[in-house]
């Protein structure tokens, strides 16, 4: 029972606070879709996949040869990072970076437990990520024939320019600022509550301040909250001033109770 009133409870004081939660809320989607939409650049990703281990014409793949493959891979993903490949990149393609400039654009990863490896580039131009991206896997192959001296590596799906960017998406971004706002929301209502000291009903009054209360005083109309909380105060709390309305005061006995002036 005591649980289901403190749910009640804490159930209440969100209800009054809801107009600050739902407006955070708004303010944080109105915002969150604004930044994403107008001050965010979008960025692009296009991805090219070579294959490590290509045949020769009448060759037959044994399976000691799949695991070598597999183990070229991850020396050729080191190969592919490298500062000697971004420079030859830079100095193929005519590019006005650095090397540090264009690693951090690319991204070369192996595609699951398998021989192929994908050359992923970000740009802010679909165009320009793809062309990136075919430009990389090209020079990469050939300086692969430089250092290692064999012809085992061949692209199997080239790099188209994206439709869409990959960042920022912003019904993602709308959704993390709904739910921030609503915890800030309900933060809010905890600390102003918290800090709301004053005496609303008589449950209050009988919990706080153990006392236990006489009457109550309805709010008339024209009558001020301020004036009614005052009334109440005098006359629930402490039960005094019954006597200030001439309605209310008792009457006088003193010649009865005495036996004087009959």
């Amino acid at each position: 029972m005591e649980q289901e009133i403190e749910l009640r409870e804490i159930v209440a004081i969100i209800s009054k606070r809801r107009k600050l939660i739902v407006s955070l809320c708004l303010l944080a989607v109105i915002g969150s879709y604004v930044i994403s939409n107008f001050y965010i650049k979008p960025t692009y990703s296009a991805t090219t996949t070579i294959l490590v281990g290509q045949p020769a014409e009448g060759y037959r793949f044994v399976f000691q040869d799949v695991q070598l493959n597999r183990q070229l891979v991850n020396t050729y993903v080191e190969i592919a990072h490298s500062s000697r490949v971004a420079s030859a990149v830079i100095d193929e393609l005519r590019l006005r970076m650095s090397v540090a400039q264009l690693q951090s654009m690319i991204s070369i990863r192996q595609v699951g437990d398998t021989e192929l490896i994908a050359i992923s580039v970000r740009d802010f131009t679909p165009d320009r990520a793809a062309f990136l991206a075919n430009g990389v896997a090209e020079i990469f192959i050939s300086q692969i024939a430089k250092l290692m001296h064999v012809d085992n590596v061949a692209v199997i799906d080239v790099a188209i320019a994206p439709s869409s960017p990959i960042y920022p998406r912003p019904w993602l971004n709308m959704a993390i600022a709904v739910v921030l706002a609503l915890m800030t929301g309900l933060f809010l209502t905890y600390v102003l509550e918290f800090m709301d000291n004053t005496l609303k009903t008589r449950q209050d009054v009988e919990r706080i301040l153990q006392l236990p209360v006489l009457g109550t005083i309805p709010l008339y109309e024209g009558e001020t909250d301020t004036s009614a909380a005052r009334t109440w105060h005098h006359s629930a709390i402490r039960g005094e001033n019954f006597t200030s309305c001439p309605a209310m005061a008792p009457k006088k006995h003193h010649s009865a109770i005495r036996g004087e002036n009959r």
